[in-house]
């Protein structure tokens, strides 16, 4: 789709993830990417955007092109210098979560987008589960009792992270916030407390590759497990309302009640969940509602 009411994006990282990015981005009414950016020129997303102008390096890729937006999607530890970068030269940011790796620099690039009155918007993927979305419109959140959410990703071999996925920066931050954002839907997060957290390290870098965090939100008690030792891919959610608990399994984008499970499948998981957040996409920023899941995300994490 292209039409003249679009805004012209320059889209900065080209991982895994962006393949993910195509369905969602052709139908977009509100952007269009002009041009994409990597240091590395055989990233594995490179081949899905062939026909766009490549730079390796953004800043050029800025000057010449001149977006109204940019499309952060680079490794975690990155997202600071190129997201001030582009908020310092008037350009609005699209980031992937975790915006920052701690609060003082989230807190840093929210100043800025506000003084510079800029679009701050981050990219929380678990909003577009079709799952998660029937959950919160079919049940009442005021009635949940109770949250227990396990993740697990084959991320790990004999207690070391791979490789590849180290740049995610352990289960807990790369997990993490997208469990609470997805929790933070149906809470306000007006209150936090840690309970209690466990976890694994990876042998070689320290990261953490299993956490379980129990926490109270709102007066809600929430548990938490994310492995990524097990070897599986499984994201699946237990929630307690009244007398019943709902099972969402998140990977086959299905919700199992009393009477039966029901199937809101269409297309694969992560395709469906850009679908909806490029083609919902506005000017509007959700910077307050990043804050929130950002803060109770480093919470935990300072306590690991």
């Amino acid at each position: 789709m292209n039409n003249n009411s679009q805004r012209r994006a320059c889209l900065i990282g080209l991982g895994l993830i962006t393949e993910h990015y195509l369905t969602g981005l052709s139908k977009s009414e509100f952007l269009r990417v002009c041009a994409v950016s990597d240091l590395n020129e055989n990233a594995a997303g490179r081949k899905h955007y062939s026909t766009l102008p490549f730079y390796s390096d953004y800043k050029v890729m800025l000057s010449e092109q001149d977006p109204d937006y940019v499309i952060i999607s680079t490794p975690p530890q990155t997202h600071y210098q190129i997201a001030s970068y582009c908020l310092s030269n008037n350009i609005n940011i699209i980031i992937e979560k975790p915006v920052t790796l701690c609060m003082e620099d989230f807190n840093a690039l929210q100043v800025l987008a506000k003084n510079n009155n800029l679009v701050f918007r981050t990219l929380f993927h678990w909003h577009g589960g079709i799952e998660t979305r029937a959950f919160t419109q079919d049940y009442n959140a005021s009635q949940i009792k109770e949250i227990k959410v396990n993740v697990f990703d084959p991320y790990c071999t004999d207690g070391i992270i791979k490789p590849d996925r180290r740049p995610l920066m352990g289960a807990w931050i790369d997990s993490g916030v997208n469990i609470l954002s997805m929790i933070r839907l149906w809470l306000p997060f007006d209150s936090l407390e840690v309970i209690s957290v466990c976890s694994d390290r990876c042998k070689e870098t320290g990261l953490p590759v299993f956490v379980n965090a129990k926490l109270i939100i709102d007066k809600i008690p929430v548990e938490i497990t994310i492995d990524w030792c097990k070897g599986i891919n499984q994201k699946e959610s237990y929630i307690t309302l009244g007398e019943k608990t709902l099972y969402i399994n998140h990977s086959a984008q299905t919700i199992q009640t009393d009477q039966g499970s029901v199937d809101y499948s269409r297309i694969p998981r992560l395709d469906e969940h850009y679908n909806y957040l490029f083609t919902n996409m506005d000017q509007n920023s959700n910077a307050d509602f990043s804050h929130s899941v950002h803060k109770a995300l480093f919470e935990v994490d300072n306590k690991l």
